[in-house]
């Protein structure tokens, strides 16, 4: 009778233990999940905007590019269409990955009972990761045009628009551009439409924006996915 008492004794500890750890780890899980949705939530945001920005900064180049084909002369409204945006901003956005690779890394994705939420995770981190390194030359390629257009600049004796104005976060001057600058622009318009490198660099931001927007675009919608899934 004394062995049976100390057995069920033991059974009931460890059956507590059990059920105590369970309940921990789900409440981990729990915590988990929450944590992944709100990084979630806030990457989609974050790409959404950096998906507008370059999008629109890309309009701008292609209109730009139009000019230098098309247009002898400007005029001010159309010269205005791009000045006002700085030539060669882009949106650097960043997924919150903290706690996706946490869970990853550390092995606790097992803490996850349901196993399409394990596996929509385990998509999430894959495609981020893949994603950001596609992406990972493409600021490269825009700044070495940044740099080549700023030697035509050079070339066609006019002062580099940067410096002029604060820069908001959508890569627009504040406050009215410059009359000032337009002018300057406008009499070295002549050398930077015959320039083929200064063509070049538009043709190479224009790369680097559709590339840079297919890439958010990605993790957008996996971000959009995970959501839903979560």
């Amino acid at each position: 009778a004394e062995l049976i008492v100390v057995v069920a004794g033991i059974l009931l500890a460890l059956g507590l233990q059990s059920w105590w750890q369970g309940r921990d780890n789900d409440a981990r899980g729990a915590l988990y999940q929450q944590q992944i949705l709100a990084d979630a939530k806030q990457t989609r945001d974050t790409y959404k905007k950096a998906i507008a920005t370059d999008t629109n900064l890309r309009n701008v180049t292609a209109q730009l590019i139009e000019a230098l084909h098309n247009r002898q002369s400007l005029k001010d409204e159309e010269a205005m269409a791009w000045l006002a945006w700085r030539s060669g901003w882009f949106a650097d956005p960043r997924p919150v990955v903290g706690n996706v690779y946490a869970l990853i890394d550390t092995g606790d994705i097992q803490l996850i009972a349901n196993p399409k939420v394990r596996a929509a995770i385990v998509e999430y981190a894959s495609i981020l990761k893949g994603g950001l390194a596609d992406i990972d030359g493409q600021p490269d390629r825009m700044r070495r045009a940044n740099d080549s257009e700023l030697l035509r600049f050079e070339e066609a004796g006019l002062p580099p628009k940067m410096g002029l104005r604060l820069v908001s976060d959508k890569g627009k001057y504040e406050g009215e551009f410059s009359k000032d600058y337009l002018m300057l622009y406008n009499a070295a318009w002549p050398k930077l439409q015959q320039n083929a490198q200064h063509r070049n660099v538009q043709n190479l931001r224009i790369l680097a924006y559709d590339n840079m927007t297919s890439y958010h675009k990605e993790i957008l919608a996996a971000s959009e996915k995970l959501i839903a899934t979560l």
